[in-house]
């Protein structure tokens, strides 16, 4: 009876030699361990622990030998701002940090029958959502049949969460603004270089031929030697072109924005 007895604490001891050195290892270890994880997943991060040791991956991941203390993880999106978060790391233990970069969600209200477009790519009719954009300035157009499309910026924020841009079409198509082309006048005033002088805004005249003076018709010599100050150009030999004002006409065109009536609507104003 003794003998089986000792086999028995024997193989009781056995089976703890195991569970022993584990306890061991982790009562003499100083480091811990951090759980990484990220959305969406995949991010890259880089981690420094308190002792400054550095370590990089992707999410999710288990990073161990972590030095107790605070964690620093630097995560990274192409196209969006590194987004940092913290930790704090203890012996034999596993701590957690996580990394958002997400943009926000963009919904586009209108009419059933308008199709909106961004980048050239259909996102909807009626209503629309750009998901997951990079953050920047994007141009939405809004496209009905029989009509110009309209166009307007607008902005994807780094942020969680969704923005909303309601459109009325037929607000937007109704002329009730005063064009800022043409001042509401429904015509513009162009100046060009007359064609008459070419832009001189003088002609040679025709009174003298442009010498500014006559000789007296007469055959004595001393007195066909004289001068006549020629009255119609004072002496000048060029009389100003009586089509320009110093070489300049102006002309008035109807406004192509307003189709001369002066008013445009914001779909006008948008083109």
């Amino acid at each position: 009876a003794a003998a089986a007895a000792v086999d028995e604490l024997a193989a009781a001891i056995a089976a703890t030699a195991p569970q022993i050195r584990r306890q061991r290892e982790t009562l003499l270890s100083l480091d811990g361990s951090l759980r990484v994880t990220s959305t969406p997943a995949g991010l890259a991060w880089e981690l420094t622990d308190s002792f400054g040791r550095q370590k990089s991956g992707k999410a999710p991941a288990t990073v161990n030998g972590v030095s107790p203390g605070s964690a620093s993880v630097v995560f990274k999106r192409p196209g969006f701002k590194s987004v940092t978060a913290s930790g704090t790391v203890k012996t034999g233990q596993t701590a957690s940090v996580e990394g958002m970069i997400v943009s926000q969600e963009v919904i586009f209200r209108a009419e059933s029958d308008i199709q909106f477009y961004v980048g050239g790519t259909l996102l909807g009719r009626g209503t629309a959502q750009l998901r997951d954009a990079t953050p920047q300035t994007y141009t939405v157009e809004l496209r009905r049949n029989n009509y110009p499309p309209y166009r307007t910026n607008f902005e994807v924020k780094q942020a969680a969460g969704s923005v909303t841009y309601s459109y009325n079409f037929n607000e937007l198509a109704a002329e009730n603004l005063t064009c800022s082309n043409c001042s509401g006048r429904g015509n513009l005033t162009r100046t060009k270089q007359c064609s008459s002088c070419n832009g001189r805004g003088t002609h040679t005249c025709n009174n003298c031929d442009g010498r500014g003076f006559f000789n007296p018709p007469t055959i004595d010599p001393k007195i066909s030697a004289m001068r006549i100050t020629c009255r119609v150009c004072g002496g000048n030999g060029r009389v100003a072109c009586s089509d320009c004002n110093r070489g300049r006409v102006q002309s008035q065109d109807a406004c192509t924005r307003c189709g001369g009536d002066g008013r445009v609507s914001k779909l006008q104003q948008s083109q």
